[in-house]
């Protein structure tokens, strides 16, 4: 078994007095039923545990290691739902999931418990840590055991009319631990407003009917969270009076760069964990997986490998790089979203010219 010191994390001395303003913002409690965790996982490698606990009980969530650099074996990411319970601490009993269901491996957490949660709610501390034990499928001994510490939490936000008219939603990480303290991922409140204020606008102008209604939901899922790189998808789910609900998605990824962020785009976020880029190589590739999806644009030839923002819609995890497109980018609306996915392995030959040519 492997017991991996957990990486030191250091919390500013504002931490309490960010977290009373959160609550004040919010105009509800500061500490979500949803925690990040971050320390040394068992491949030496930072991991993040992203932990949610529902007030009955029902839990959920991810622990997956940041992006292998060059020469570095693919990161775990382990997906998993179960059941939470609250006592001296909290304690999580999860099955691993995959695309297909439950993979047989086991997870169990130990957490520290949110005291200031009602009574009988099962809640992790936003202040705390968790530790893992993985039991692999068929095994009784753990495989490994990691220790985590909580660095931030889940920020609600919401701007709504009485009437429900008009709602403007969102779930974005608030972190409070360096070094992503000040890192802002996802929507800004003034997003927010300028699109509560456009839904008013329209209901102003349409004051009956099913176009009056307006609203718009932006959650925002991380692909990475370590020290150096963080790369994040908000998706934004919107109905804004036309003929149907739409689905559209933001992407941002930074990489440390002194004592701050910077953003990157794709080729800068490969050459920051030591790997080549082929632009080219890599947009052949999309159109090619593209078309076999049978997205239309792609089919028809209205893409090819030398449209220029194929590669903007990214984001980049343990085991390679994701591609998202929203509905009307790369197909009509009827066909829904595209995701492209590239595994590390196949960035590595197509860098390298193998398997680049143009379709």
């Amino acid at each position: 078994m492997v017991t991996p010191s957990c990486a030191p994390v250091r919390l500013t001395p504002v931490v309490s007095s960010a977290l009373a303003l959160l609550a004040l913002a919010t105009g509800g409690p500061a500490l979500a039923s949803t925690v990040w965790y971050v320390g040394d996982g068992p491949s030496g490698r930072p991991m993040t545990l992203e932990l949610a606990v529902e007030p009955d009980g029902s839990a959920a969530g991810r622990a997956f290691d940041t992006p292998p650099r060059e020469g570095q074996p693919t990161g775990l990411e382990l997906r998993f739902r179960g059941a939470a319970s609250g006592g001296d601490d909290l304690r999580v009993a999860a099955n691993v999931h995959d695309a297909r269901g439950p993979t047989g491996a086991r997870l169990s957490i130990r957490a520290d418990l949110d005291r200031t949660a009602s009574p009988g709610e099962p809640r992790p501390s936003a202040l705390g840590s968790a530790t893992l034990t993985f039991v692999p499928a068929g095994g009784v001994e753990p495989a490994w055991t990691a220790t985590l510490q909580a660095v931030g939490t889940r920020l609600s936000s919401k701007i709504a009319l009485d009437d429900t008219t008009v709602e403007v939603v969102a779930a974005t990480p608030f972190f409070y631990a360096q070094p992503w303290r000040g890192l802002r991922i996802g929507p800004s409140l003034d997003a927010l407003a300028e699109s509560a204020a456009a839904g008013l606008t329209q209901r102003a102008q349409r004051p009956t009917g099913a176009t009056s209604t307006w609203w718009d939901e932006r959650t925002v899922h991380l692909a990475s969270l370590g020290p150096d790189i963080v790369s994040a998808r908000t998706r934004v789910s919107d109905y804004t009076g036309g003929a149907h609900p739409d689905l559209r998605f933001a992407f941002a990824t930074w990489i440390r760069d002194g004592d701050g962020w910077r953003g990157v785009d794709l080729c800068g976020a490969l050459a920051a964990l030591d790997r080549r880029c082929d632009p080219g190589a890599l947009r052949a590739h999309v159109i090619r997986d593209l078309r076999a999806q049978d997205a239309a644009w792609a089919v028809d030839g209205e893409l090819d490998a030398t449209t220029p923002w194929l590669l903007d819609p990214f984001t980049i995890g343990p085991s390679g790089v994701r591609l998202d497109y929203a509905p009307y980018a790369v197909g009509p609306y009827a066909q829904g979203p595209f995701a492209v996915e590239i595994p590390f392995d196949r960035l590595h030959e197509l860098s390298r010219g193998r398997g680049a040519s143009d379709p």
